[in-house]
This record gives structure tokens, sequence and C-alpha cells, in this order.
């Protein structure tokens, strides 16, 4: 996908052949910048930048939102990240830049990932982008409003999670999101 001067001021790709198809590459530039290393091959050398996890959920909740109701596949790859994220090689955070979200009463392990989660996503996050980001999880999480992204999580955590728990690490999300928005 395009993205970068290409984009223009609108941060959108405008497919030919009519100019009718519009997709938003907001946030392309943040996850790339902080994009990791991958060495898929020693001989002969082959090296591809890759979207960290933090970075992936920014793309499929701005996806989600940007093409909303045909990109609910998003919204269960989010729901998937959010929920698995403590697990991802993040128990060690648990004593070091995370030890305040194990404070007592200690939440589940899931929220504090879905916590840090949000964090992750901020501190990647172009001013740009975290404005985006950050309405959205406002929005989604607004009991009075629609809900429409705990509706497409739900369906992906199937009868595994009911509408108050993925409602719970939406919230954690968007309580990490701010912890550091907040900060900038």
């Amino acid at each position: 996908m395009p993205f970068g001067p290409i984009a223009g001021t609108g941060q959108q790709i405008i497919w030919p052949p009519d100019d009718e198809r519009r997709v938003s590459v907001e946030g392309f530039e943040s996850v790339m910048t902080a994009a990791v290393e991958v060495l898929l091959r020693i001989d002969p050398r082959l090296v591809v930048r890759t979207a960290t996890l933090p970075g992936l959920a920014l793309l499929k909740i701005l996806s989600w939102d940007d093409a909303y109701p045909e990109r609910g596949r998003d919204g269960y790859d989010f729901y998937f990240i959010m929920n698995s994220y403590m697990e991802t090689a993040n128990m060690d955070r648990l004593s070091t830049d995370a030890h305040d979200l194990v404070e007592e009463p200690i939440p589940p392990l899931q929220e504090i990932g879905a916590r840090l989660l949000g964090r992750d996503m901020a501190r990647i996050s172009d001013t740009s982008a975290a404005a985006w980001v950050a309405g959205i999880l406002f929005r989604e999480q607004d009991e009075d409003g629609a809900l429409r992204l705990v509706v497409d999580m739900m369906r992906a955590a199937g009868a595994s999670a009911g509408a108050d728990e993925v409602l719970t690490l939406l919230r954690a999300v968007e309580g990490g999101f701010s912890d550091i928005v907040k900060r900038t």
C-alpha cells in the first residue's frame, strides 16, 4: 500500500481508474517508523521492516473505522491482539515500565495487557493518528452509543466473551492510550 507524500494532505490513496475508491493511510508513517527489522535470510541477506503488534493494532482500528462495516475482520484482529497482548513477551514489563498496572487490586492479565497495548499504540502514534484513534476509542466505549466495535469484537470472540468483558478490555486500551496522550 503506498503512503507518505503520495497520500497528500488528506492521508488517502485514491484508486484508479474511476478514482472513487478511497483508502485512508492514516497511521502508516507512524507504524513504519516504529517497525522492527526481521532477518528472513542470511545468504543472500534479506531484511524486512515489519510492523510491531502495537503498530498492527493501530492500523487495524484505523482501518476498521475507515471502512465500517466492510472491515469487520479488522475488529476481530484488534480483539485478538488486545486480548492476548500480555502473553506476547510482555510479562517482564510488569516489573519495569508497567509496574503501576499491578497495584491492588490487581486486574486480570488480559486487562493489564490491553492497557499496556493502549500505551504502546499511543507511543508510536503521530499527532494526527493519535487524535483519530483517541476519538474511535472514546466513541466506541460509550454505552449510549452503538458500540459497533464491541459488537464486531464479540463476533470475533464467539461465545467466549460477553459484551461486558469486551467493553472492559476496550476501556483498558483507551485508558492506556490516554495515559500517554495526556502526557505529551
